[in-house]
């Protein structure tokens, strides 16, 4: 059998779309555009940054647009690949054959990522123009397009990891802008609080899940973290792949899987003995075992839920080093 059969139909199909040629065109134009747009500006003001500065502000500009549009591609991209195949019903029918999860989601990926691939490709040269004109290091020239290629993985990874738990395609867009909020923004500002929002405290440790990281100590000519970050972004994505593969197999059957949700969540809401009853022979009558997980969790789920609560606020005062007294409790 071949290895990886899907990722190679994929890539066959997606090489031979002609939206795959005009985006990498329409691309590399719009940012030529943008470049041009620049130098032109820059040439009716007579030169007043010099071209050190010229290369500097281009290229900070090129970074920014770059960076954005990597890591809004799995939003566009891979948050309805999976979930599309489910609403076909065209996912069940590929596990009916000897594919396994991990070849139908690196399939998806490979055939939805060409078109971001062959267009951040087509970015690259126009990056040269700044650092030709200078005031770019080789160093930021490199690491940028390293951090470039990593966001861009991790973005498509957290796009397809989504669509794998999804069904409906609004809610898998959703999830996903939700997810990537979640992944670039959330580390960052969970560090600062507890750095006390302070420039010279601030140590990154979960801020390491995040390219925003690298992004900014590029932008600044530092980077003290930036391998590290890149490790931590890119395991990241490797494991909400193979999260996805192993998701893949076991979400497909959406329509039952959305009535034993319903009657799960059921069991939260108060009701008489008779309704308990009634929902037992329910869970009884779908699977011994969801009879059975689901006895007397009301009490548990609350209690947990009051804990992990408790444990994030204490958590985040620890963290960002104040004390807590009784009087200041008291006073709160």
């Amino acid at each position: 059998m071949t290895f990886l059969p899907i990722v190679g139909r994929e890539l066959r199909v997606a090489s031979r779309r002609k939206a795959t040629y005009w985006t990498r065109v329409i691309a590399a134009g719009f940012w030529i555009l943008i470049t041009g747009c620049f130098l032109i500006i820059q040439s009716v003001s007579k030169g007043s940054f010099g071209s050190m500065m010229t290369g500097h502000w281009l290229f900070l500009i090129l970074s920014w647009l770059a960076f954005f549009y990597t890591s809004l591609c799995g939003l566009f991209l891979t948050s309805d690949t999976l979930s599309e195949e489910k609403r076909e019903g065209t996912l069940g029918l590929l596990f009916l054959t000897d594919l396994r999860g991990f070849d139908i989601v690196l399939g998806k990926l490979a055939g939805t990522s060409l078109q971001a691939a062959y267009s951040l490709l087509a970015v690259f040269p126009i990056f040269a123009i700044p650092f030709l004109l200078g005031g770019v290091s080789g160093e930021l020239f490199g690491k940028m397009l390293l951090l470039l290629i990593n966001s861009l993985f991790l973005s498509l990874a957290i796009g397809i990891f989504v669509s794998s738990l999804s069904h409906d395609s609004q809610k898998a867009i959703n999830g996903t802008l939700f997810l990537l909020a979640a992944v670039l923004g959330l580390p960052l500002l969970i560090d600062w609080f507890r750095a006390g929002w302070d420039d010279t405290r601030f140590s990154p440790f979960l801020a390491l899940a995040s390219p925003i990281l690298s992004f900014s100590e590029s932008m600044q000519n530092r980077f003290g973290y930036f391998w590290n970050n890149m490790a931590v972004a890119h395991s990241i994505a490797w494991l909400l792949l193979i999260a996805a593969s192993i998701c893949a197999p076991r979400t497909w059957q959406q329509k039952e899987s959305a009535k034993v949700k319903k009657i799960l969540f059921a069991r939260f809401r108060p009701g008489a003995a008779t309704q308990l009853k009634h929902l037992r022979t329910r869970l009884l009558e779908i699977n011994p075992a969801f009879w059975l997980s689901a006895r007397e969790q009301s009490q548990s789920f609350y209690f947990k839920l009051i804990l992990l609560l408790a444990s994030l606020v204490l958590g985040l005062i620890y963290c960002s080093g104040q004390k807590v007294t009784i009087e200041g409790l008291a006073g709160f």
